[in-house]
């Protein structure tokens, strides 16, 4: 009975992964409710470690490419356009999830997609 539960959690937990390699990242969907929470959390804690707030704060405009990868949790590495003002920026950003759902934004760099 365990085995079964735990083959239904693991199917549902890695069924939005696409084109998966073990260890490495797969192509997600950007409309994926996880890659969007991730994408918006990786904004937010940017604007955070800026002390960017209100109208001073940027704002997620688009997501365009994300993967994911499979690890002890799972990161997200999306390419994403902010916004600030009338000022448009391209960046990257990878976000972890660990196991207990908590987001914590790994890395951001300020340039263009560099995922295929």
């Amino acid at each position: 009975m365990k085995k079964l539960l735990w083959l239904a959690v693991g199917i549902v937990f890695f069924g939005s992964v696409t084109a998966q390699i073990a260890g490495g990242y797969g192509t997600a969907d950007v409309k994926d409710p996880q890659v969007m929470a991730a994408a918006k959390f990786a904004v937010s804690a940017q604007n955070s470690k800026l002390k960017r707030t209100g109208s001073r704060a940027y704002t997620l405009l688009e997501i365009s490419r994300a993967e994911m990868q499979v690890v002890a949790g799972l990161n997200f590495h999306v390419c994403i356009k902010t916004k600030l003002g009338t000022s448009i920026r391209s960046s990257e950003a990878v976000v972890y999830q660990d196991l207990q759902q908590k987001l914590s934004l790994t890395s951001w760099d300020w340039k263009k997609c560099s995922i295929k």
